[in-house]
C-alpha cells in the first residue's frame, strides 16, 4: 500500500510559517517541528491534527493536499488581521 504524501512543509511555507513559529504554537522544540517536516509520514493522526490546528485547518487530512492560492490569501488575510491587533493594542509600530 502506498504512503499518503503529507504536504506539510508545503502548508508551512504557503502561510510563511518557520519552525520557530510552529514550534511556539505547538509549544514544542523548534528541532520537533524540523523532524516532522522531515518525515511527516511517521507522525500519529493526533500530532498531524494539532500541526493543522496550529494552520487554522479543521482537519488533519488537508494537509494530504498541497496548499492552494486560497491557502495563501487566507494566510496573508490572518497575518494582516493580528498585525492590525497588535497595532490597535500599541504593542507595533505602523510600518
Amino acid at each position: 500500500m502506498a504512503r499518503t504524501k503529507i504536504f506539510l512543509t508545503e502548508h508551512m511555507n504557503a502561510r510563511g510559517i518557520s519552525d520557530s513559529e510552529m514550534a511556539e504554537k505547538l509549544k514544542c522544540h523548534r528541532l520537533t517541528v524540523l523532524r516532522a517536516r522531515q518525515k511527516p509520514h511517521k507522525l500519529s493522526m493526533n500530532r498531524l491534527q494539532e500541526f493543522a490546528s496550529a494552520m487554522h485547518m479543521e482537519d488533519w487530512k488537508e494537509l494530504t493536499y498541497p496548499p492552494t492560492a486560497e491557502a495563501k490569501l487566507q494566510a496573508l488575510t490572518e497575518e494582516a488581521s493580528e498585525a492590525l491587533d497588535e497595532f490597535k493594542r500599541g504593542t507595533k509600530k505602523p510600518l
